[in-house]
């Protein structure tokens, strides 16, 4: 039997189902996931950011028609996703969300914060958001980059892997059961299960897909001449749509799909600096998080 067609509560049209992030932890795959389902709709703009006002991005929509219209088609939906992982790092965006839609679910994905840091520095420097190509000194190395920019914030690799520190914002905000973890490890070993899982703590029909494909998977940088290349194209700062195109092509042709080898060395220095926030979110989550710190 298919559910109601009015999620929690809230009015029509009104995006009521948020994943938050963090970022390169299989947002795009679980909110295609979902929006398979017949009780479930997305827009076609997967990132708004209307509720993060605090961080100075030029792909804001910032007004609230303008953003409420992503989801006039979704009427017939009793949820409506928006998805935007830096929602998780904004000081403003649980409370903004709330405000909205005080019945609204959040979906936080749980990475290893070493494994999800050294993902986003690929990415970072395929797009040219990124000078610095050696991980390990873009982490512990880098200037000092105390900005309120999506663009700077993003590349202060030790404050995005504090996800604890960023999730008892929403925890705070919103009661326990309409704040969902799902653990990005067991989305690869076991997704239709996780995928289940999810949808009945939504009150969802389990549906399950046919097929679980991962989208937006890692790339590694292959040809540092082309990245370098690339980044010159996009420039340091996030730069218009075109030219953003134009040095996305360029970084696909300077990697490959994968991860970024992290050195134990490397490795354990992460871990040992976001230790405590682990703890914290183990607290927070009730989950047993000690692999991240092994």
């Amino acid at each position: 039997m298919r559910t109601g067609a009015r999620g929690g509560g809230a009015p029509l049209h009104l995006p009521n189902l948020y994943i938050v992030g963090p970022p390169r932890s299989g947002t795009t795959s679980l909110q295609r996931w979902l929006a398979a389902h017949p009780d479930v709709g997305r827009s076609e703009l997967k990132e708004p950011f209307y509720h993060a006002a605090d961080l100075a991005t030029p792909h804001r929509i910032a007004d609230r028609a303008e953003y409420l219209a992503l989801f006039a088609a979704l009427d017939a939906n009793r949820y409506r996703v928006d998805a935007t992982p830096w929602y998780l790092y904004s000081r403003e965006a649980a409370a903004s969300i709330r405000t909205m839609a005080p019945d609204a679910h959040i979906v936080v994905m749980l990475r290893d914060p070493a494994e999800m840091l050294a993902s986003l520095h690929s990415r970072h420097v395929l797009v040219g958001l990124e000078s610095e190509q050696d991980f390990a000194r873009a982490v512990f190395t880098g200037p000092a980059r105390e900005d309120p920019s999506e663009f700077r914030r993003s590349l202060d690799y030790l404050a995005v892997g504090r996800i604890g520190q960023q999730v008892s914002r929403y925890v705070a905000q919103f009661p326990s059961e309409q704040v969902h973890f799902v653990e990005v490890a067991a989305m690869a070993s076991r997704p239709e299960s996780v995928h289940l899982e999810l949808l009945g703590a939504l009150g969802l029909d389990p549906i399950p897909l046919d097929t679980y494909e991962a989208l937006n998977e890692g790339r590694v940088v292959r040809n540092r001449a082309v990245a370098w290349v690339s980044a010159t194209v996009a420039g340091r700062r996030r730069s218009n749509r075109v030219r953003r195109g134009v040095a996305w092509r360029m970084a696909r042709m300077a990697s490959t799909p994968g991860r970024e080898a992290l050195s134990t060395d490397v490795r354990r220095r992460v871990k040992a600096a976001l230790a405590g926030d682990i703890r914290e979110l183990e607290e927070i989550t009730g989950r047993d998080l000690s692999a991240w710190l092994e």
